[in-house]
């Protein structure tokens, strides 16, 4: 992909794979947990690895204040760094994405407000200039991509490891220092978002969803999507 003029500013973090990156005079190989920035006048080309094309979310701004708001998060076009693992901007984008799929006044307003939450939540990204610190926050962001893909299945960290040939006490200090949480307490959280994803995404009756999201008991079910999202199940729902 090849650009040399874009008509909005746009924003993009990359989530698996590789390739290249050029983005006006800065270059930066393509690994999980990279963000960048370019606006209207930022010329960039992205390329692909045929082996392990890169996917990735992706958001495009316009609107007075936008060029203010960018620089003001330190994301001024031009801008390539590493996102912090520990950001929530994955589940933002997510967000983002599940609300647009509905129509209506208060939906504008609402993803006017997730778009300046993905600001805060990628802010001051980290330069690229520590090598060893990219790549194992690329083999972090892998193994958290697997572990959210089977995590309907009840996957852990063993089956991760035995699937991307890592050591399961590896896997678990990463998740430690970028996860910034215990294993067990981070399997929980997909669950969840995978949980919460479920209630805006199906009419699935709740307690189905409590199972699958492991908890046999609704009330254990109920009191930890409330401490993680804000809301009881119900009440999500019903927002959504």
């Amino acid at each position: 992909m090849q650009r040399c003029t874009f008509h909005w500013f746009g924003i993009e973090l990359v989530a698996h794979g590789s390739g290249r990156l050029e983005l006006g005079t800065a270059t930066a190989d393509l690994v999980p947990g990279l963000v960048y920035c370019y606006g209207p006048s930022t010329a960039h080309v992205v390329t692909a690895a045929a082996d392990r094309p890169p996917g990735k979310w992706f958001i495009d701004l316009a609107g007075d204040g936008v060029a203010a708001a960018l620089q003001r998060t330190g994301l001024a076009p031009g801008t390539v760094g590493l996102a912090d693992a520990a950001s929530p901007a994955r589940q933002v984008f997510d967000l983002i994405v599940n609300t647009g799929r509905h129509a209506g006044p208060e939906v504008d307003g609402l993803l006017s407000a997730l778009a300046g939450a993905l600001l805060e939540a990628l802010a001051r990204p980290r330069p690229m200039t520590n090598v060893r610190l990219a790549q194992t926050q690329a083999t972090y962001e892998r193994c958290r991509s697997w572990l959210h893909e089977h995590a309907a299945s009840g996957a852990g960290v063993i089956d991760a490891a035995a699937a991307l040939a890592l050591s399961p006490a590896y896997i678990s200090r990463l998740i430690q220092r970028f996860g910034r949480v215990s294993p067990g307490t981070y399997a929980r959280r997909i669950r969840l978002q995978q949980a919460a994803d479920r209630l805006v995404m199906t009419r699935d009756p709740i307690h189905v969803i409590a199972t699958a999201a492991g908890y046999a008991d609704g009330f254990y079910f109920s009191r930890a999507f409330s401490r993680t999202f804000g809301l009881a199940p119900r009440a999500f729902r019903a927002c959504a």
